[in-house]
This record gives structure tokens, sequence and C-alpha cells, in this order.
């Protein structure tokens, strides 16, 4: 399943057989950008999951830092009560925003027992990811 933002700030990808969630976030976000982009995730996404363990994989790299780290955390919150236990973030090493964007994810984040890693490129994230489903494949 693939969901775009009508006003074009994000895109979700569902990968159901792995339980992945893969989103491209874009540009400054308003506290109405996500209000929509939750909705998504309750309505669309989380009834595709099942309430099973999964991996948000998102790319920040288009994202700009934006005044929304309360939403964020509420989001996360409902998310790890959805089944949500580790992030792949995407930043650009080279954007100034890049540092900004990790510590507001991080922020969002606090409290919660998720795994998040943070990678340059998805060449690096996709290895990572690839390890952690050969670990439980293992176990």
């Amino acid at each position: 399943m693939e969901i775009r933002d009508l006003k074009r700030k994000y895109e979700l990808k569902v990968d159901m057989k792995n339980n992945i969630v893969y989103e491209v976030i874009f540009g400054y976000w308003t506290a109405e950008d996500y209000k929509r982009y939750h909705r998504d995730y309750v309505s669309k996404i989380s009834p595709l999951l099942n309430d099973k363990s999964w991996v948000k994989y998102c790319d920040l790299r288009k994202y700009k830092t934006s005044m929304i780290t309360e939403d964020m955390q509420k989001h996360v919150q409902w998310a790890g009560n959805s089944g949500f236990s580790k992030v792949i973030i995407i930043l650009d090493e080279v954007d100034v925003y890049s540092s900004v964007v990790k510590l507001q994810i991080e922020k969002s984040m606090k409290g919660t027992m998720m795994l998040m890693e943070v990678f340059t490129n998805t060449d690096e994230a996709d290895e990572w990811l690839k390890k952690q489903k050969d670990l439980v494949e293992e176990s």
C-alpha cells in the first residue's frame, strides 16, 4: 500500500510481508501536516500491521526541522503502543539541518524503548536492516 499526502509533505509505503513502513518526508511541517500524517497511520497503516512488531524506515533528507516536536512525541507514543519497535533514519550528511533534525527526532523518542539507528545513505541502512532480520530469524 502507498499513501501520498495531498499537500506533498510525505509518502508512505507499507511492506506487509516484512512489517516495514517506508517514509519520505518533505519540507517544513505545520501541526496540521502532522495531524494528516498521524491520521493516515491510525486509519490506513495500523490496520495493515495488525499490532505486530514493525519498523519505520524514514528518509528525512528532504525534511526541514519544524515546530512539531510535541506532535511527534504523541505519535511516537501511539506508535509504540501499536507495535513500533525500531526506526531507521536517513539524513543528509551535508545538509545544515541534519543535526537539528536528528536532535528533534531524539527528543521525540525520549523515554521510549524503541531502537533508533541513523544513517547517511540507504545502502548502510538496508544492510543494517538485513542484519536485524537475520538476527530475528536465527533466534
